[in-house]
């Protein structure tokens, strides 16, 4: 699955286990905007469900597509 600059740099900061709060933050950008970049990654890898566990699936995909 290939990722734009910015969702790998979100990524990376997501596998540290990072709140959106603190993503922003590191990225210079607002909360709501990585909100929208995590959107955007669940839809990319089929993560449906509507609740924080998301989080956890979709790190999980990652970390496994990088062994």
């Amino acid at each position: 699955m290939r990722h734009t600059v910015r969702e790998e740099q979100l990524v990376e900061l997501l596998l540290q286990g990072l709140s959106n709060r603190e993503i922003g933050a590191r990225m210079g950008i607002q909360e709501r905007t990585v909100k929208a970049y995590l959107h955007r990654l669940y839809i990319k890898h089929g993560i449906s469900e509507m609740n924080r566990i998301k989080r956890i699936v979709l790190a999980v995909k990652l970390y496994e597509g990088r062994r």
